[in-house]
């Protein structure tokens, strides 16, 4: 027979890449009275791209087989199925 197990109380966010700061900001976002998990996601992201986490987020991104760079960006509320996106 197994026991149920407490979910926290306090919110969690989880990255899967090794990129603290963003990790840190994200949460700092949650933890600001009326943030969204989607604002979080957002300043996570952000975070990266003004820091150009291991070099291939942001505006010194890797280039492409063809030479070219480029950047682009997508984010969907799943709540609402709102999406904004630049290319």
């Amino acid at each position: 027979m197994s026991t149920a197990k407490q979910v926290p109380s306090s919110p969690i966010v989880v990255n899967t890449w090794p990129f603290i700061n963003a990790t840190r900001n994200a949460f700092a976002k949650m933890m600001t009275s009326g943030a969204t998990c989607l604002d979080a996601v957002e300043v996570g992201c952000r975070t990266c791209e003004d820091e150009q986490c291991d070099g291939s987020v942001g505006w010194g991104n890797h280039p492409a087989e063809d030479g070219e760079t480029t950047l682009d960006a997508l984010i969907i509320d799943g709540r609402t199925m709102s999406v904004g996106a630049v290319a």
